[in-house]
């Protein structure tokens, strides 16, 4: 990881260690918008406040761009450069737990994703390091006796309060943030939604086509990554993949290598679909699912359980790409499926007993439009929630079709 530590002693990203530190304290390194020293936890202090500064400190930092707040690190008074690596004592869920409830509950909106870590060495105690990320949501209020609401802010070593031009201009850059976000995420799928369709003339004719991408809220600049690094967050997407599942997966099929487009790299087994990573943190697929076998009748189908099973690809990749990118916050996922209208569609599902056997969704629903769907997610987030939202999201398209549950995810 790169810190404001690591800047200002001019070295690579690296792990956070007491040989970090204590180069900061012989470099006297200063705090700064991003970085700011505290001797001790804050439940340690004694004060009767404690929680209010706490709560106080985080806001501050989300509503600058976010930034690093290390207990265990002695400040001179004067000139807050760092003095001593201190002990703040013994570490443990409990701690996190208890300031991580605190940054949720005092604080409006809530700023999420903290991250804690925890710097141990044997016979040199423990720090702990809490990273702020950069949020969408800023200005961050705190109320008190749920009247009064002021918005901190760091300026420089100091915490101050934000004015009501400095929150004019909050509140106007998360507007716009957020309308370029959407627009963001709606052009990608556009996109890929036209070459759907221009194929859907020709090679994919008859065929039905699934399209989704997740952008991050707070989009990755300055990537450079290789075919080889783009093929190691595809391996892991599929790993991912794997994980979400709830059936017995098809068998493994190698993917092609990944080729260079548009400050991406996109792969898959075949051309029919089209697995993409992007230097932003952004991922999308693009998938034309095969016409199933349905006895005699010959309308447009489409198998619900390769829908939910390209949900779940879109997730993972999505996923693997934020854990590798360093993605922090939340994505902004959408999903849509395109054919050629106006001609009806209907759903199936497979035979649980016959292979490549499927059945037509029964009572007769003829489907003329599928609207498209989204969700937000965290970047960080851990296996069960990856799963719930491929599950929420595969049932928002499914149930269009009239499948009542899903089969791919619990």
């Amino acid at each position: 990881m790169f810190t404001p530590i690591h800047r200002a002693l001019a070295r690579e990203p690296g792990d956070l260690t007491h040989e970090l530190f204590d180069a900061a304290v012989v470099a006297g390194v200063l705090e700064t918008d991003d970085l700011d020293w505290k001797v001790e936890l804050p439940q340690h202090s004694g004060e009767p406040e404690w929680k209010e500064k706490f709560a106080k400190d985080v806001a501050a930092m989300a509503n600058s761009g976010g930034g690093w707040l290390v207990y265990g690190v002695r400040e001179h008074r004067k000139t807050s450069a760092a003095l001593e690596v201190c002990d703040v004592g013994p570490l443990g869920q409990a701690v996190e737990q208890q300031l991580r409830g605190i940054a949720y509950g005092s604080i409006r909106p809530a700023v999420r994703d903290l991250r804690f870590i925890t710097v141990s060495a044997p016979e040199r105690g423990n720090l702990l390091v809490l990273r702020v990320p950069a949020s969408p949501e800023v200005p961050h209020l705190l109320s008190k006796d749920e009247r009064l609401f002021q918005a901190p802010r760091r300026y420089g070593a100091q915490t101050a309060w934000m004015g009501e031009w400095d929150l004019e201009q909050a509140y106007r850059h998360r507007f716009a943030g957020q309308r370029d976000r959407q627009q963001a995420l709606d052009s990608l799928v556009e996109a890929q939604v036209r070459v759907a369709r221009l194929r859907l003339a020709s090679d994919w004719r008859g065929r039905v086509v699934f399209v989704g991408a997740a952008v991050p809220v707070e989009a990755r600049r300055g990537v450079v990554m290789t075919s080889e690094e783009a093929a190691e967050i595809l391996h892991e997407a599929k790993q991912l993949y794997r994980a979400i599942g709830n059936l017995p997966l098809e068998p493994h099929v190698r993917d092609l290598p990944p080729r260079p487009g548009l400050r991406r790299f996109a792969a898959g087994p075949d051309r029919d679909r089209t697995i993409s990573v992007h230097l932003d943190g952004s991922a999308s697929l693009t998938d034309a699912l095969e016409a199933p076998r349905v006895g005699a009748y010959g309308g447009t189908v489409v198998p619900g359980l390769e829908l939910e099973k390209d949900v779940a690809r879109l997730v993972a990749t999505m996923g693997a790409t934020g854990r590798a990118l360093g993605v922090v916050g939340e994505y902004m996922v959408k999903v849509a499926v395109v054919w050629n209208q106006p001609e009806a569609l209907r759903f199936v599902w497979p035979d649980p007993n016959v292979v490549d056997l499927h059945h037509l969704v029964e009572p007769v629903l003829m489907v003329h439009e599928i609207e498209p769907t989204g969700i937000e997610i965290s970047a960080d987030a851990a296996l069960p929630e990856l799963g719930a939202a491929v599950r929420r999201l595969a049932l928002d398209l499914l149930h269009q079709g009239g499948l009542t549950r899903t089969r791919f995810v619990a």
